[in-house]
């Protein structure tokens, strides 16, 4: 994946939006800055491709279209491993971006809530779990790209005992198998739910 590969979906919501090719350049260059920061090993720039790849096989509306890639460019733009307030703080930063080039519009109020529902991944609004579900999909993927994810959020945890981290991963992983369904959409259910289930249970027996 190369700055390319993103930028194209960018000129989307920056021709959507009608924002200058300068401004639209420099917003862009600025939301990259903290996917690449030292810290992450999962939430990355490839984490945002890989949402925005997801994107690509929906059938959507236009308005829908750009709600969810603007989703997929802020929904972790901050992220302190262990905070609560992460999708608080980068709802605020999508929203502060926006106002800065003078834009309110239905389609950043909606990328706001549901940048706010992926903190406890539950939502009632079909595009939200769309998203929620895209979110999720690792869970869902091939036991070796599941292994690398789980290997990558230990190292943003690098910090916190393994001990503690056992027991918060653990924690979510019971929680997320409590479920009903992991996923909320028939797309995702078809092709993610068995999956990740096997791929939980499996990390669960070695934690």
């Amino acid at each position: 994946m190369e700055t390319k590969d993103l930028h194209k979906y960018w000129k989307e919501v920056q021709d959507y939006f009608e924002i200058t090719e300068e401004s639209g350049r420099n917003l862009f260059d600025y939301i990259l800055q903290p996917y690449q920061e030292s810290g992450r090993h999962y939430h990355t720039l490839n984490h945002v491709y890989s949402l925005l790849l997801l994107i690509d096989k929906q059938e959507l509306s236009a308005d829908n279209r750009i709600t969810l890639i603007i989703t997929a460019f802020f929904h972790d733009i901050v992220y302190i491993t262990g905070s609560s307030e992460n999708e608080t703080s980068s709802s605020d930063f999508m929203n502060n971006c926006f106002i800065n080039q003078e834009i309110t519009h239905p389609v950043v109020t909606a990328a706001a809530k549901i940048i706010l529902d992926t903190q406890n991944h539950n939502s009632k609004d079909p595009l939200s779990q769309l998203f929620l579900d895209m979110d999720l999909s690792i869970l869902g993927t091939d036991e070796k790209t599941y292994e690398t994810y789980s290997k990558q959020v230990r190292q943003e945890f690098i910090n916190t005992p393994f001990l503690l981290y056992r027991i918060g991963r653990k924690s979510f992983i019971k929680s997320t198998l409590e479920r009903s369904s992991i996923f909320y959409t028939k797309y995702f259910v078809d092709n993610y739910e068995e999956q990740a289930i096997k791929n939980l249970k499996n990390e669960l027996n070695i934690l």
